[in-house]
């Protein structure tokens, strides 16, 4: 029924093809973000159905992250070699089954696995999206086009935790997995039938070099995300059945994993050393180093983008927890409440692509720091007696200035490779995006656990409500600063030539 509407506006109304692929585009897009939204919310709710403990429990987004993470810079340059259309949809056929294997799960060790083939589904997904946009779109549109394309993702988050409250009070958690394959079957085929195919590019592929970037990355963020909430004492994982997906048959078994934190963080940075070698001696590698050296547009705008991401996406964790713990707030309100940052930032996203085709998008950068700043310190002022009103507030500003960077920073990064690497620039993008999504999170933990228990943090139970929201605001403050060098970047590491401000399309 979609394919059919989709195609009758396209011939019988003239509607453009780029208005019919950013549609497609946007759907995928949408899907993945709400699938990232609406976790942080039911995670309770799956540590309760699988009596699970919260170490185990937060493996479940943090999974996605780490794949994600790892992946886009690998699955980035294969796109641009092999077609970004063909990856796309390969894409959402991978996170389609990781999404089916998570609604079907029956035991908490099950679900982290399963998220962990949606996030590499994701990964091909998302790292297409935004190269395929700047592909189908001219110049003067696609900041539009991009803003559009964020005002999706923010919507996502948004919609994420608000109906993933209200869907799991009456149908249960599994439902808003089950929910999201139909949509994502549609999806693939409108994007089978509709989008055109971009340019195959002749490059090699650096399959040495992709195999140790993944690895550097698992090896290294795995111990920084869960060493300061552990003290860096081992992580012991203890598995009692197995149950084989899609049959009722379970096996028996006791399997014992322990992962040697210190250890795993050694080995992390010898494994990065060794791809950082490689990078250096090979003629086409995955991650070109010397792109961050010779072209400030691009290091400018990747640096920026992992200090921002860092700064911020902990608040959707730190904001849910004071809202639970301190204000006693129930699920369906806190939905509501935890919707405010993302929704705020699907509403200025167009507005930030609007700009950044009027404007030098670099101001735009350094104004939406600015902005994030403002709304993080305001932020860490939050006390056991703040407003909800005062709450509000800050989640608007702190919106405002996250949906002004997104599509200006997008837009400069895509821009300043030439077309046959849009993938690859987007696949670093993302890179930075999703590794500071991971440490944000590590981070927010490391800065409370010095004023309250970690394991009290994470689970609850009686605690001090005063010890807990001083942590919150240090992290916080710690949150502002980094977003204040985020800012120093755009201003210290000018491009070189000035865009100015640009001419009025036609």
């Amino acid at each position: 029924m979609a394919y059919i509407i989709l195609s009758q506006m396209h011939t019988l109304y003239g509607f453009q093809y780029k208005w019919v692929a950013l549609v497609i585009i946007n759907i995928a897009t949408f899907v993945v973000s709400f699938d990232t939204g609406l976790v942080t919310l039911i995670l309770p709710n799956i540590a309760r159905d699988f009596h699970a403990d919260i170490n185990v429990t937060v493996w479940v987004p943090m999974s996605k992250f780490l794949m994600m993470a790892a992946f886009m810079p690998v699955f980035g340059k294969l796109s641009d070699i092999k077609g970004r259309k063909r990856y796309f949809n390969i894409g959402i056929v991978i996170f389609t089954i990781g999404t089916l294997l998570t609604a079907i799960a029956s035991s908490i060790y099950e679900i982290p696995f399963y998220r962990a083939i949606t996030g590499i589904g994701s990964a091909i997904l998302i790292v297409n999206t935004r190269s395929l946009i700047v592909d189908i779109f001219p110049e003067n549109e696609r900041g539009k086009a991009l803003g559009w394309h964020l005002f999706t993702v923010y919507l996502g988050h948004t919609l994420g935790p608000a109906l993933g409250g209200i869907i799991t009070a009456f149908w249960g958690w599994r439902f808003l997995f089950i929910i999201l394959i139909p949509i994502s079957i549609v999806t693939l085929i409108l994007s089978h039938r509709m989008i055109k195919e971009s340019a195959k590019q002749k490059q090699s592929m650096d399959w040495v070099g992709s195999l140790l970037l993944v690895g550097a990355l698992i090896f290294t963020l795995i111990p920084i995300t869960f060493g300061p909430q552990r003290d860096w004492t081992p992580l012991d994982i203890v598995i009692t059945e197995f149950w084989i997906p899609l049959t009722n048959i379970f096996v028996d078994a006791f399997v014992y994993i322990t992962i040697p934190l210190i250890e795993t963080f050694i080995a992390g940075i010898v494994i990065l050393t060794l791809f950082f070698v490689s990078q250096i001696r090979i003629k086409e590698p995955v991650l070109n180093l010397k792109l961050f050296i010779e072209n400030k547009h691009f290091a400018s705008t990747n640096l920026q983008a992992l200090l921002i991401y860092t700064a911020h996406f902990s608040i959707y964790v730190v904001i849910a927890f004071y809202l639970g713990l301190v204000k006693l707030m129930d699920p369906f309100w806190m939905g509501i409440l935890l919707a405010v940052f993302p929704l705020v930032a699907a509403i200025t996203s167009p507005m930030s692509g609007w700009f950044s085709d009027k404007y030098d998008q670099r101001d735009v950068r350094i104004l939406s720091a600015g902005i994030t700043i403002l709304s993080l310190f305001l932020l860490s002022r939050l006390t056991a007696s703040s407003s909800i009103e005062f709450l509000i507030v800050s989640l608007i500003l702190l919106g405002v200035g996250v949906g002004l960077f997104s599509p200006a920073n997008t837009t400069e990064c895509l821009t300043s490779l030439p077309s046959q690497k849009r993938s690859y620039a987007n696949g670093v993008l993302g890179m930075m995006r999703y590794a500071g999504q991971t440490l944000s999170y590590a981070i927010s933990a490391s800065v409370i656990g010095f004023y309250l228990p970690t394991q009290l943090f994470l689970e609850g139970g009686a605690i001090a409500a005063e010890q807990y929201v001083l942590g919150i605001s240090q992290s916080l403050l710690f949150s502002a600063v980094l977003a204040a060098i985020a800012m120093l970047v755009a201003i210290v590491i000018r491009p070189r030539k000035n865009l100015t401000v640009k001419q009025k399309s036609k």
